[in-house]
């Protein structure tokens, strides 16, 4: 994905459309009752934080129209993703995959049918991993011909 630099940002009771939605390496960011989703012009959306960054979040909900990318950096996203059509892809990603950081999520996963989960690193979800329908596969972000149900 490539690095990208800090910034500030407060966010309250605020709706994000757009594609990509990163947070740079050192920023302090605050995201406190918003919705993050895809511009509607695309079927996925990137949701990047970098690393080293300082963030407080509560209620925020991410919902792709299809894709998701997600990537935290080792902070911890408070709120839902929530995808809203079938199929699509979700990537836990590495900014760094030399040091890699968990990505985590205080909060549930849920999806609809899912072409492909890729992990890549340490992926913790404190709340609910619901899909619904059928995984084709789920990986560790390695290309492989093996495919695992997990739902």
């Amino acid at each position: 994905m490539g690095s990208y630099s800090g910034g500030n940002i407060y966010a309250d009771s605020c709706t994000f459309t757009t594609q990509n939605f990163i947070l740079g390496d050192n920023s302090t960011d605050t995201i406190l009752n918003s919705l993050i989703q895809d511009d509607g012009n695309n079927i996925g959306l990137t949701f990047f934080i970098g690393q080293n960054a300082s963030l407080v979040s509560d209620s925020v909900k991410i919902e792709p129209f299809e894709s998701l990318d997600f990537c935290t950096s080792g902070s911890v996203v408070n709120g839902n993703i929530t995808s809203r059509a079938i199929p699509g892809n979700v990537s836990f990603y590495q900014e760094d995959p030399a040091h890699p950081l968990p990505n985590i999520l205080n909060g549930s996963l849920v999806t609809n049918e899912a072409e492909h989960y890729g992990i890549s690193g340490d992926l913790k979800i404190s709340g609910n991993f619901v899909c619904n329908g059928i995984v084709d596969a789920f990986n560790d972000g390695q290309v492989s011909d093996t495919k695992r149900s997990v739902c």
